[in-house]
């Protein structure tokens, strides 16, 4: 027979198999698609999945005139139940319902993707269905050849990748490339391949995917790679198994060790400079305040904005999926997950799709990859495909009509919302989707462009759906008229929700000024020291105390205006700070003392406030080995050591000589 021929079967054959399989190609079509479409906090793509699930169920039903579902273990079926009314009770009590919300869809998501692929792969009349763990195992080969195309291309023409969202499984944005979250399930079941069939094609894809995960320069998942193809080496007697898994594990170890010791330049900091050591230590702290019911489902966002050490080191994730379900939802929801989990592991056959599953599992415990929802719903689709099957008892469909209403419901609501906004109406998409914080800025920031007065009942909704998110607070203290009694409130509450983001601060500041709040702003300009500088304040309490003198609040107050002059809120407090005491110089010396220290250790990149603070003690207080000291301590930073090396202590310019200079610093 021709080529031609062949194809022809072969076209005619996968339409027959996917006509019988509907279901499973709907799915990796999604899966397929959400690969370009991203991930993380995309509201897009939860209704693309959602839309995904409910065409699932749709064609099952289309196909067989009912939806005719395997009934699930009854402990199974109790555990999902549980931890679904679980994370729905605590939607309401949540620092953000309406991430809440969307963490509970991604539950309810994958509760239906589970019990379908438990449903099909159990079907006992259909012979088709026989090989279905095959078929699924081609379906994901497919899906992996894909994404590393893919991830090939956007490497060699990155200019093609800025289409794709910041969160995304085929290009690095943050660190290293996430394809190596999909790659580490698709290698246990390409090497199982080979086990049964040694052909040309199947060593071609170990050594394809092999340069992907390479390229993805994920150092964690090269290490549990190695690790398991070093234990499979060990435990088969295969002598195909074990050369092609010691060869793909020698190819990463040489690669790691090139990259670790030769000093190969890739987008990873060191081990010791990892974020994961501070988002770990934001999860620990949180779960100490809240260590039964946690701050609620999807919010561990919130809670790593309040508690970072230092600006901008905060993260949407965990990075350790048992450390981020323990912050959001407590020793409660951590005890129901792993439940949950322990049932379906006991009942699920072994198979080389059941260590893919437990290596992404695995991988989850120091990496964000279950926040990703094609990850999430293939682990629990691939869980659905490996359970074994011996139920004899009718389905209860309430439950999984209940899921899909909902599901239905908040499809609805996002598309809905998404349409409104192509028409340009925030008003309807914001109360289409109040829960979507991105939507519920939208509309705050139109507000307060438009100057025009936020209804009564916005701030109502608004604080049910994002009480403790401090972007929300912000936008919404803006939209309000200055009039307005909670305007205050909402600025305040932002800083306490986020201390690190000083771009909260400009303009809380200008409000209180505004309304003649001096006791407010001294508070609040303490809390800010506090926040930028809390070695400082430790080492040397009375620097704070100055502040708090009604002589220094009153020059403090008059000053404020210097920080609408100035872009980097920081350099603006260091400048109402130094301008301050500059009028106390002639009749409060020790003061100007303590108020410069704080200018200096506030902003220790701008040499201006080292030279004058030295100047001070040399000029001042004749104190040279003081002035000494600080210029030392000039040079320790880079920005700022030129200009300090310029001068000596004993002979340093006048005080106040950097005047002019701090005044233009922009």
């Amino acid at each position: 027979m021709n080529v031609k021929g062949l194809l022809h079967r072969a076209f005619q054959r996968a339409i027959f198999i996917t006509s019988k399989n509907i279901e499973l190609a709907v799915f990796f079509f999604f899966l397929t698609t959400s690969l370009f479409l991203g991930d993380g906090k995309q509201a897009f793509v939860d209704v693309w999945w959602a839309l995904g699930i409910l065409i699932m169920y749709g064609a099952r039903y289309y196909q067989r005139g009912k939806f005719d579902l395997q009934p699930l273990p009854r402990q199974i079926g109790l555990a999902w139940t549980a931890l679904t009314l679980y994370y729905i009770i605590l939607t309401p009590f949540s620092d953000s319902a309406g991430y809440s919300i969307t963490a509970t869809i991604r539950l309810i998501e994958a509760y239906l993707a589970y019990l379908m692929f438990y449903t099909i792969s159990s079907d006992p009349f259909d012979k088709l269905r026989v090989n279905f763990i095959k078929l699924f195992t081609k379906g994901l080969l497919f899906v992996g050849v894909v994404a590393t195309l893919a991830s090939f291309v956007f490497l060699l023409v990155p200019s093609w990748a800025s289409f794709l969202p910041p969160m995304n499984l085929l290009y690095a944005t943050y660190g290293h490339n996430h394809l190596a979250d999909l790659l580490l399930l698709i290698f246990p079941l390409l090497i199982a391949q080979l086990q049964h069939k040694q052909s040309k094609l199947l060593w071609f894809l170990l050594i394809f995917f092999t340069v992907g995960i390479l390229l993805t320069f994920a150092r964690g998942a090269w290490l549990l790679l190695v690790f398991y193809l070093l234990f499979l080496a060990w435990r088969s007697k295969n002598v195909t198994v074990r050369r092609a898994g010691l060869s793909v594990a020698a190819v990463i170890v040489v690669t790691f060790l090139l990259v670790a010791l030769r000093g190969i330049p890739t987008q990873k900091p060191s081990l010791l400079a990892d974020g994961r050591w501070e988002y770990w230590r934001q999860a620990v702290e949180a779960i100490k305040e809240r260590p039964l019911f946690g701050s609620g489902p999807g919010t561990f966002y919130l809670e790593s904005k309040r508690l970072q050490a230092a600006p901008s080191s905060y993260s949407w994730f965990a990075h350790s999926f048992p450390l981020q379900i323990t912050v959001e939802t407590g020793m409660a929801g951590f005890s129901l997950f792993f439940i949950l989990l322990y049932l379906v592991l006991r009942r699920v056959n072994a198979n080389p799709l059941l260590w893919g599953t437990m290596l992404v599992f695995m991988y989850s415990f120091y990496e964000f990859t279950l926040d990703y929802i094609s990850m999430w719903l293939l682990v629990w689709a691939a869980l659905g495909v490996l359970i074994k099957h011996n139920v004899q008892r009718p389905t209860h469909l309430k439950t999984v009509i209940s899921a899909l209403i909902v599901l239905a419901l908040f499809y609805v609501s996002g598309v809905g919302s998404l349409g409104a906004s192509v028409l340009g109406n925030k008003t309807i998409v914001f109360f289409l989707a109040p829960y979507d914080a991105n939507i519920t800025k939208g509309l705050l920031g139109e507000r307060e462009e438009g100057g025009a007065v936020v209804k009564a009942a916005t701030p109502v909704i608004v604080n049910f759906f994002h009480k403790r998110d401090p972007e929300i607070s912000f936008a919404l203290a803006k939209a309000l008229p200055d009039e307005e009694e909670g305007k205050r409130r909402y600025f305040l509450n932002s800083i306490q929700l986020d201390s690190m983001n000083t771009g909260y601060y400009k303009d809380t500041i200008e409000y209180l000024e505004k309304q003649g709040d001096k006791k407010e702003m001294v508070k609040l300009l303490v809390k800010i020291i506090k926040a930028l500088s809390p070695s400082v304040v430790h080492d040397d309490p009375a620097l704070l105390k100055v502040i708090t003198e009604k002589d220094v609040v009153d020059i403090i107050f008059s000053k404020v205006g210097v920080w609408r002059q100035t872009n980097n809120p920081t350099l603006g407090l260091s400048k109402i700070l130094y301008f301050t005491g500059l009028d106390l110089l002639t009749v409060a010396p020790d003061k100007t003392r303590l108020l410069w220290r704080l200018t200096r250790d506030l902003s220790p990149e701008w040499s201006y406030f080292h030279i004058e603070l030295a100047s001070l003690e040399s000029h001042a207080f004749v104190d040279n080995a003081g002035a000494a000291v600080t210029l030392r301590d000039c040079k320790k930073h880079i920005n700022s050591a030129k200009h300090c090396g310029m001068f000596k202590a004993d002979s340093l310019p006048f005080v106040g000589s950097m005047t002019e200079n701090i005044k233009l610093a922009p």
